[in-house]
């Protein structure tokens, strides 16, 4: 079944929307929340949890542009705030996670000139992405949206994790001279 037929099956209120959702990207969605959470349970719950907010957030509006990106991206709100709850509650150091790595390149999106930004920035993102050999954009992807550990994409390329790790650091450094030629203060 495709994104558009599922999104209609919400819009419908039918549970068949979950059940699709579920069979369509189920592993994908539990692999990003299992990376983040490193717990089976609590990466369940979080899918769960997102297939509840994609239901809700479906009903009365038009479905998105790119219904798995849009899935993803509620996982991982769910999974971070969930980490962050549970690192809370244990008082302990917070591991870092790759998001964090790229803080220093990205703009920061809470000053009010960059949240007005928000668009912009989405958008150069996206066409430094698409302009990047596609290798380096798998590479970047599964780094830092699947939130996948040098080591499994290492092994998915069959490559050194060396040859990895120094990619992400080349695009990294793209990654920055491009924000800022566009711009962008990082």
């Amino acid at each position: 079944m495709n994104d558009a037929s599922i999104a209609a099956l919400y819009r419908d209120r039918s549970e068949a929307a979950i059940r699709e959702t579920e069979k369509n990207y189920g592993e994908v969605c539990l692999r990003l929340a299992n990376n983040i959470l490193h717990n089976e349970c609590d990466a369940q719950e979080c899918v769960n949890d997102a297939y509840l907010a994609l239901w809700e957030s479906l009903a009365d509006r038009e479905p998105p542009r790119y219904f798995k990106a849009y899935l993803l991206r509620i996982v991982r709100y769910i999974a971070y705030d969930m980490l962050k709850k549970r690192t809370a509650q244990k008082r302990g150091e917070a591991r870092p996670m790759p998001l964090e790595e790229l803080a220093e390149i990205l703009p920061d999106p809470r000053t009010p000139e960059q949240e007005l930004d928000a668009a912009a920035l989405t958008e150069a993102l996206e066409v430094f992405l698409l302009g990047l050999p596609q290798r380096h954009r798998y590479i970047f992807l599964r780094r830092y949206f699947y939130c996948d550990g040098v080591s499994e994409i290492a092994a998915a390329l069959g490559a050194p994790e060396s040859t990895v790790s120094v990619t992400l650091n080349r695009v990294k450094k793209k990654l920055k001279a491009y924000l800022e030629k566009e711009g962008f203060s990082v």
